[in-house]
């Protein structure tokens, strides 16, 4: 007997109990194409369902899914997700010009190879400006990463598209 149903049934109606909040998309569509499940997982839907579970009990698919459910699935909330997760890290790592995480958020916008020394020169560029603002220093944590995410989108496009000729 193939018990893999009902596995995948009790694991989202677990991170439905966790999560407490519904939307007008069922909860097995949003664990399986948000979150960090989805972003890890691209091409494997259940295992990004359970990964959204295992990972942080869904709460990042249901934010993305409540914030931005046209993008799940997508290039944009892929980067959110993961800029969120490790702004501080991203940061460091664009004004050093170098690092993982930075590596891993121009990985997963598709961004080519010879185009990111000029995105990440143009990237530590801008974020020294939003940095020496005064309003930075007032902003939240998650202000401060949705402030890098729209400096990424800015310079490489919503889906990581103008990665190629960003500069």
């Amino acid at each position: 007997m193939n018990k893999t149903p009902l596995l995948i049934a009790a694991v989202l109606l677990a991170g439905a109990t966790v999560s407490g909040t519904a939307s007008a998309r069922e909860f097995d569509k949003i664990y399986k194409e948000c979150g960090l499940g989805a972003m890890i997982f691209t091409d494997t839907p259940v295992a990004a369902a359970f990964s959204n579970i295992i990972w942080d009990l869904g709460t990042t698919a249901s934010s993305s899914d409540m914030s931005s459910p046209e993008n799940c699935k997508g290039k944009a909330t892929t980067a959110a997700a993961f800029i969120t997760n490790s702004y501080a890290n991203i940061t460091e790592q664009t004004i050093q010009g170098e690092g993982a995480h930075l590596t891993a958020m121009l990985d997963l916008l598709g961004c080519d190879e010879a185009q990111r020394p000029a995105l990440v020169s143009a990237l530590r560029n801008d974020l020294s400006q939003e940095m020496a603002s005064g309003d930075y220093r007032q902003m939240s944590a998650y202000d401060k990463a949705g402030s890098l995410h729209e400096l990424v989108t800015r310079r490489t496009g919503l889906d990581g598209a103008q990665c190629a000729s960003a500069s």
